[in-house]
């Protein structure tokens, strides 16, 4: 063999085990992404931020989250129901996926206030607008990295166990488009903001300081685990009153219990 073809062998081989290399530590470096029960298993830590969509309807990145997770405008239970395809109570099983800026969550049907083809003991699908980033096994990240829980227009996770009233709509799709598998069966919120409601919820209302939405200042920030029982994070205080004007209607229809109570974070700078 020739002193040059022994030289393009040697690189030839040489890039071969450096592209080997690198292929396995990119594949050491792969994660589940979409494992929900990984994504929050030290989300009680996790810095909470609020995207406001509703306030920022022109906004081109908050605007296309809008028209795919439920920026219907709502004045009143009516609008509400008249809007929703389907009302429901419901309770989330166990088949969660956190995707890009949304959690897809599976829930039970416990009951059927409106829709068709639906009725209680059927599983059906929801995007929850809301989205988780966390530092994942062997992930490289540079500078400081911040595990988050962002909300859109103040939605919180559907927690384990806990039962809720939905107000749904199908998910959207081209004229002509046929559904398939599961797409059948999933919706979005007819709003992001008034279209959950906890059966039982939880106490007070709350109020907390302007100077800690959004902060970077970690002794200010606020942590998922003070939100995460709260049934809203309410940036308005017109917004405080209509969802608890809509959650009276629910009680007056014995569709959660009477006792229970809004728990609010008030955001004073948008009041």
């Amino acid at each position: 063999m020739k002193k040059g073809d022994k030289v393009i062998v040697i690189l030839v081989s040489l890039t071969l085990i450096v592209s080997v290399v690198a292929g396995f530590m990119t594949r050491q470096s792969y994660y589940d992404d979409t494992d929900f029960d990984k994504a929050v298993e030290n989300i009680d830590s996790f810095d909470v931020e609020l995207e406001p969509i509703s306030l920022f309807p022109e906004d081109p990145f908050l605007g296309a989250l809008g028209k795919q997770y439920g920026r219907e405008d709502i004045n009143n239970f009516s609008e509400l129901q008249d809007k929703s395809d389907l009302i429901v109570k419901v309770i989330p099983a166990y088949d969660r996926k956190v995707l890009l800026q949304t959690i897809l969550s599976r829930v039970k049907v416990l009951d059927v206030y409106k829709g068709k083809d639906i009725i209680a003991g059927d599983n059906i699908y929801v995007y929850e607008p809301c989205s988780i980033l966390y530092k994942k096994k062997n992930m490289v990240t540079y500078g400081v990295f911040r595990s988050s829980y962002t909300s859109y227009d103040g939605y919180i996770l559907m927690r384990k166990g806990k039962e809720y009233i939905l107000f749904l709509k199908k998910l959207e799709a081209p004229e002509g488009y046929r559904y398939r598998g599961k797409e059948k069966m999933t919706y979005v919120l007819t709003s992001m903001t008034f279209g959950k409601y906890p059966v039982q919820a939880y106490g007070h209302t709350e109020v907390i300081d302007e100077d800690r939405v959004n902060s970077f200042i970690a002794d200010k920030t606020i942590k998922f685990a003070e939100i995460k029982d709260m049934d809203l994070i309410a940036i308005r205080m017109e917004t405080l009153k209509k969802y608890n004007e809509i959650r009276e209607q629910l009680i007056a229809q014995d569709m959660i219990e009477p006792k229970a109570k809004t728990r609010y974070a008030n955001f004073l700078w948008l009041a």
